[in-house]
């Protein structure tokens, strides 16, 4: 999430991949409890933004991986093929 003292969100791929990992965004993380922290569905937005991001380290003939850790209630699961829908199913 935008919270300040944390890093924002810059992509960045070290000489043979690129690692993306996604906890969610719940502004309130530091104040939840257990499970609760990854309670956060990503928008098709946030996705699409995502998307363009891994498609350029793609473009470079990198291996990407695409980890989602918003794992309350499913989420995770839902995110990753959504986002893998965006990508053409690649």
């Amino acid at each position: 999430p935008t919270i300040g003292g944390l890093f924002p969100y810059i992509p960045r791929a070290g000489s043979r991949g690129a690692y993306f990992r996604f906890h969610g965004r719940n502004p309130d993380w530091f104040n939840s409890n257990g499970s609760e922290r990854y309670n956060y569905d990503y928008s098709e937005d946030d996705l699409r933004s995502f998307a363009i991001d891994v498609l350029e380290f793609h473009k470079r003939d990198l291996a990407v991986f695409v980890f989602f850790n918003n794992c309350y209630m499913g989420r995770a699961v839902h995110n990753a093929l959504l986002l893998r829908d965006l990508l053409g199913g690649a």
